[in-house]
């Protein structure tokens, strides 16, 4: 996506008031004349892209989402507002933005007004600072082709492993995800009676917890211990999903390769399946001579079309070597790396970008991030006894502070975060030490280098 600014003005515009221009942006469109100098530029914007909108002063941020057409007579319907003939439709993203103003000024003590106040009618955002922090004021993410791109996946396969390093941010993806999926907000909260489940998978997972099983049931008068049948959480999750068949639901498995999947999945590794979702995929489970006739799956266990299956793995972790080989087959992979190599050499990745803007609303502080991060994984990448599977994901720098200078913490980060799991990642090797003065120097930007 580009970033642009729009000065509207109008003809005769010397009259014209913000609330007029507002008017003109509640018909959902934004324009320019024919003979607009920058009417090239307009036609090359594309959907998806942010504008900010200027009169006066920062007025909106708007996003485009509609084609370029050029409008005759007929189809300006108002010549009061529509007042352009060659338009975008768009939508407004927010109109409180002159409130941003100030404090956007405060906090990088710049003088950013030759960029905001552009007297070019239409412009792509050379210093985009502030539509960022207009946009992380507004709680909109950045990078939005990449979730896109995961969760379209997702839809078209029925069953995704997100699988990465560690701190790659998985287990976020996951969830934004799944949300997006659902078309929920953000920050709602994943509950066990919503349409998303959250399960994370270790090696004392099994079958009882995760299709059904016996368990101990007291009888509150007698304070008799019984063993009764009961579902587990996916098959109670999949009853919902089949009593709400208009609905999405998303099953999300957290670190779904330190279970042992045969002994969780049994024979409802058949239904799971894209190919054998619904009916087709239906299995007696292993208490199926206990369940009741008025339970929905009384004559066999299927996985709902409406149920979305979504997993992390965590490419270090190899404590169940086979299960690769086991889900291959039944779910589509996509890796979120932490570099992506390019004829420029390894850059931050999409994913990471993603979590890493949406993290640090600061040019100047998302620019020394990105650097330290990227030199140091290279560094990582390079260094033969580990290689790209050890990187360090972007998730490892979201929490740094900020120190009495304001100023980004990145000492306290290496020494609390960092080294340490590099040290563990080097555990035994005999050149340990020197290697982790490589790795610092790459981190702080300095030369440094010893072979391997």
């Amino acid at each position: 996506m580009n970033f642009y600014h729009m000065q509207l003005h109008p003809n005769n515009s010397e009259g014209w008031k913000r609330e007029d221009i507002l008017k003109i942006l509640d018909y959902g469109y934004i324009g320019l004349d024919k003979d607009n100098q920058c009417v090239n530029e307009f036609k090359n914007s594309k959907i998806g892209d942010f504008v900010l909108v200027r009169h006066k002063g920062p007025l909106a941020l708007v996003k485009i989402t509609g084609d370029y057409e050029e409008l005759t007579e007929d189809t300006n319907e108002d010549p009061e507002y529509l007042w352009f003939n060659a338009a975008k439709k768009i939508e407004i993203i927010s109109t409180d933005i002159e409130k941003f103003k100030q404090p956007f000024y405060e906090e990088y003590k710049k003088e950013w007004k030759d960029d905001i106040y552009a007297a070019t009618t239409f412009q792509p955002a050379s210093k985009w600072d502030f539509i960022k922090y207009v946009m992380k004021k507004c709680n909109i993410e950045i990078n939005e082709k990449f979730i896109d791109k995961l969760k379209n996946t997702l839809i078209y396969n029925g069953n995704l492993v997100l699988s990465g390093a560690p701190g790659t941010g998985k287990t976020f993806l996951s969830q934004l995800i799944a949300k997006r999926l659902l078309e929920l907000k953000e920050d709602d909260e994943i509950t066990k009676d919503g349409p998303i489940r959250f399960v994370q998978f270790h090696p004392s997972y099994d079958y009882t917890d995760f299709v059904e099983g016996l368990r101990p049931v007291k009888n509150d008068k007698s304070n008799e211990i019984k063993f009764e049948r009961q579902d587990g959480i996916f098959k109670e999750f999949c009853k919902k999903a089949k009593d709400n068949p208009n609905c999405k639901f998303v099953f999300i498995i957290d670190e779904i390769n330190r279970g042992d999947l045969s002994k969780i999945f049994g024979e409802v590794f058949f239904s799971i399946d894209p190919d054998y979702r619904g009916h087709a995929g239906r299995v007696l489970t292993q208490y199926q001579n206990l369940i009741p006739k008025d339970d929905v799956f009384h004559d066999g266990f299927f996985v709902p079309q409406n149920v979305y299956i979504l997993a992390t793995m965590n490419d270090i972790d190899r404590s169940i070597e086979s299960m690769d080989l086991a889900i291959r087959r039944r779910f589509t992979f996509i890796d979120v790396p932490v570099l992506e190599k390019n004829q420029n050499g390894y850059q931050v990745s999409a994913g990471q970008d993603f979590i890493l803007r949406s993290t640090f609303s600061e040019e100047k502080d998302y620019n020394e991030v990105v650097k330290r991060f990227t030199c140091l994984n290279n560094k990582i990448i390079e260094f033969s006894g580990l290689g790209a599977d050890y990187q360090i994901g972007a998730a490892y720098f979201k929490n740094i502070v900020k120190d009495d200078n304001g100023q980004l913490n990145f000492d306290e980060l290496w020494n609390y975060r960092l080294k340490p799991l590099l040290k563990e990642y080097l555990r035994g090797r005999k050149e340990r030490e020197k290697w982790l003065e490589v790795f610092k120097a790459a981190y702080d930007g300095t030369q440094n280098s010893v072979s391997d």
